[in-house]
C-alpha cells in the first residue's frame, strides 16, 4: 500500500509538471532550441546518429554542430555502455532527452544518467503524458523530480531546430490507446537533404494514424518500429517510409524472437539495408551534403 501511494503521488506530480509545461514556450511551434555556447561551432557541417547496441532496447545519440540529443536510454544495465559512448564522443550536456514511452527497455538506464553525479547534465526531458506502474517508472519519475529536470510533452507537428537540423513530432497523435506502445515519440530528423525516422514501439494504431494526419513521412533512414517486431512496420507504413536503410535494435537470442523474420522479409523485398545492433554493435551514421555514411 505505501508503495501504492508513493507511485500515486509521483504520476500526480508529473501530470501537474506536464501541465504546467502545456502553456510553456516549449510546448509552443516551433520548439525553443537552448541558445548556442560562445564557443559554438557554425551550424553546417555533419550530423552524427550513433544507434547504440543496448542489447534488447532502444538508444540513440544524435550529434549536431553544438547540440546533443539522447533518443531513450535502453535497460537500466546498458547505462555504463551509454556512459561511454557520451565520454568518447565528449558530450558533457545533453539538450534535450527524449523517453519515447515509460516501458523499461527505453528509459531504464535514462534513471542513472538523469540521477548519477556523472558530470552529464540534462537540458529538458521530451515524453508523452502517458503513465506507467513499474518501479522502473517510479525510479525514473523521482529521478526527474529530484534533478529538477524541465519536462515537455511534444505535440505532433511541433518542431525542434538545432543548428541547421530540424526535428518534427509525428506521433502520438491520440490519448487513450489500449496499448502502451502507442504512446511513442515518434520524430522526423531532417538534414542536409537526409532524413531519419525513429518509430520507437509505435505498433499498428500510431503507423496508421501518422499515414492519417501527415502528408509525407518518407525518410532515408527508419528505425525500425518495436525491435522489428511483428507488430510494427506494417506494409503501408514501408511504403510510406520507402527507407534505403532499415535499423533494428534487439538483443541476441531475446525472448520475444526480435526481429520477426516476417518484418525482416518485409524490408528485404522493399530493398532496404538492413542493419540490426546485436549483429554489427553500435551502428553510427553521418549525414551531410553529400550524403550518408554508415560505420560499424
Amino acid at each position: 500500500m505505501k508503495h501504492t501511494r508513493c507511485v500515486t503521488t509521483l504520476i500526480l506530480t508529473l501530470c501537474l509538471i506536464l501541465a504546467a509545461c502545456a502553456s510553456e514556450p516549449l510546448a509552443a511551434s516551433p520548439l525553443s532550441a537552448p541558445a548556442p555556447p560562445a564557443s559554438a561551432s557554425s551550424a553546417g557541417g555533419v550530423v552524427t546518429v550513433t544507434f547504440i547496441d543496448v542489447g534488447q532496447g532502444d538508444s540513440t545519440l544524435i550529434r549536431t554542430a553544438n547540440y546533443a540529443m539522447l533518443i531513450d536510454g535502453g535497460v537500466r544495465g546498458a547505462y555504463e555502455h551509454i556512459s561511454h559512448i557520451l565520454d568518447a564522443a565528449g558530450v558533457s550536456h545533453i539538450d534535450y532527452v527524449v523517453a519515447t514511452h515509460p516501458h523499461a527497455d527505453h528509459i531504464g538506464g535514462l534513471v542513472p544518467l538523469i540521477g548519477n553525479n556523472n558530470g552529464i547534465s540534462i537540458g529538458t526531458v521530451l515524453m508523452p503524458n502517458v503513465v506507467h506502474t513499474t518501479r522502473t517508472y517510479e525510479n525514473f519519475l523521482q529521478a526527474l523530480i529530484d534533478n529538477s529536470i524541465n519536462v515537455v510533452e511534444p505535440y505532433p507537428g511541433k518542431v525542434l531546430e538545432l543548428d541547421d537540423t530540424y526535428f518534427t513530432v509525428i506521433a502520438p497523435n491520440s490519448s487513450g490507446y489500449g496499448n502502451l506502445n502507442d504512446y511513442s515519440v515518434v520524430i522526423v530528423m531532417d538534414h542536409a537533404g537526409n532524413s531519419f525516422l525513429f518509430a520507437a514501439d509505435a505498433e499498428r494504431e500510431s503507423e496508421a494514424e501518422m499515414l492519417r494526419y501527415f502528408d509525407d513521412i518518407s525518410a532515408d533512414v527508419l528505425r525500425v518500429g518495436h525491435h522489428g517486431s511483428r507488430t510494427s512496420t506494417k506494409q503501408e507504413f514501408l511504403d510510406a517510409v520507402s527507407p534505403r536503410y532499415a535499423v533494428i535494435s534487439a538483443g541476441a537470442d531475446n525472448r520475444y524472437g526480435h526481429p520477426h523474420g516476417v518484418v525482416l522479409d518485409r524490408l528485404a523485398r522493399h530493398g532496404s539495408r538492413i542493419l540490426i545492433t546485436f549483429e554489427l554493435g553500435d551502428i553510427v551514421m553521418v549525414s551531410s551534403a553529400e550524403g550518408i555514411s554508415v560505420e560499424y
